[in-house]
């Protein structure tokens, strides 16, 4: 029923007169008798679900100013609204009858959800209670998963987008420059590096962003990290020691650190462990070469082998038979001893930080070609190459879940 602000504003003084001569536990206020009347939306429902996030809509109704989107995981009622948490991003109300449609983020997965929303037609009065609705997110599910770095929002933040593409959502917020991410082994995990002190450090988080823990927690500068294949060790690149870039492996909580590379005169960068856990590849300037270089040595730094005498970001192939490199013009392929180099790209640009799809029959990338770094995919054999990623920032360092 709908009254009009005339009939309410008499009810109101009616209201305060009986207050007047009544105890404070006995007097109903304007307002409680205007919630009492109002009407309420009695067709909120649920729409797109997955492991983070559910969508809710209902019809506008008529003179709504404001909403009041909760969500909570116990069911709602008027005793338990002011407990429930409050959406932060409630949308401008549209006109009568339009259909509204919001998206719930950062929502637990496999989690069940009660939703619930009232609605304002004058400054602080709302309605009563809608219909509460009820759903669960998604188990988490990191197939077909891509995370990067990219600048989207002014400064490198961590992003998760589906392998097309699509989906892209931002997983780190701060003011300082997170990059270099991989994906732990089960997919529910991430490893990146950021500055936030006076120098980089690498982080483990949740595939949400939640729990970020440092695992270098040390002095030196730390970044690029590389998982070994049961996912208990990381070789990664930190400034420590030599005083130049060298490459390091600690376990998975960063306890147990080991110089590897031993190098006091060269720069050794970009570290990728093979599938079998016996060799690191990586990237350096050496004896032998005129720029940087592919090579791989094995856990106790010896054994050192030049693969490709141009070439960088060094990445296994999961069967551990290809080494996929960039010359920073191109990507390249070769198989795990050097040989059989094959051009993949035809970029003739800035390509870097190559890494393989869990079935190894793709590559992803990143290249300036459109003015910008920019993800891409692409067929081991060169075909059906795909852009990901469509702005005017860059963008840094894709993996590829391991999930498959």
């Amino acid at each position: 029923m709908k009254y009009s602000k005339i009939i309410l504003s008499v009810i109101c003084v009616i209201s305060l007169a009986l207050c007047s001569s009544c105890s404070d536990s006995d007097c109903v206020t304007c307002p409680d008798i205007i919630i009492d009347i109002h009407n309420t939306i009695e067709d909120l429902s649920i729409g797109l679900t997955d492991y983070s996030s559910i969508v809710i809509t209902w019809t506008a109704p008529d003179t709504a100013i404001e909403y009041d989107i909760r969500y909570s995981l116990s069911p709602i009622d008027s005793s338990s609204w002011a407990t429930a948490t409050q959406f932060a991003n409630e949308p401008t109300p549209q006109a009568e009858g339009k259909v509204e449609i919001v998206r719930i983020d950062g929502l637990e997965a496999n989690t069940d959800y009660y939703f619930a929303v009232k609605y304002s037609a004058e400054t602080d009065v709302w309605s009563v209670l809608s219909n509460v609705v009820q759903s669960y997110t998604s188990v988490y599910n990191a197939r077909g998963k891509i995370v990067f770095s990219s600048m989207l929002d002014g400064d490198a933040e961590i992003f998760v987008m589906d392998s097309d593409g699509s989906n892209m959502r931002q997983i780190t917020t701060n003011i300082f420059s997170d990059g270099t991410p991989i994906w732990t082994i089960s997919g529910t995990g991430i490893i990146f590096s950021s500055d936030r002190g006076d120098r980089n450090q690498l982080y483990s988080m949740d595939y949400d962003g939640k729990n970020q823990i440092n695992i270098s927690n040390n002095a030196y500068s730390d970044s690029h990290p590389s998982l070994n294949s049961s996912g208990n060790s990381i070789a990664y690149l930190s400034w420590a020691d030599s005083g130049l870039g060298n490459i390091y492996t600690c376990d998975i909580d960063g306890t147990g650190r080991t110089w590897i590379s031993q190098s006091s005169d060269t720069l050794d960068i970009a570290p990728d462990w093979s599938p079998d856990g016996t060799k690191i590849a990586f990237s350096s300037i050496r004896a032998g070469t005129s720029s940087w270089a592919v090579f791989t040595m094995d856990l106790a730094g010896s054994n050192v082998t030049l693969l490709a005498d141009a070439g960088s970001d060094p990445a296994w192939s999961p069967d551990g038979t290809k080494i996929a490199y960039t010359t920073f013009d191109d990507l390249y392929i070769m198989d795990a001893d050097g040989s059989n180099k094959v051009k993949v790209t035809n970029h003739g640009g800035d390509v870097r930080a190559p890494d393989w799809s869990p079935d190894g029959t793709k590559l992803v990338f990143t290249s300036n070609i459109d003015g910008d770094a920019e993800v891409y995919t692409i067929n081991i054999d060169g075909t059906n190459e795909l852009q990901l990623t469509h702005n005017s920032v860059s963008e840094r360092e894709p993996s590829w879940s391991p999930v498959q």
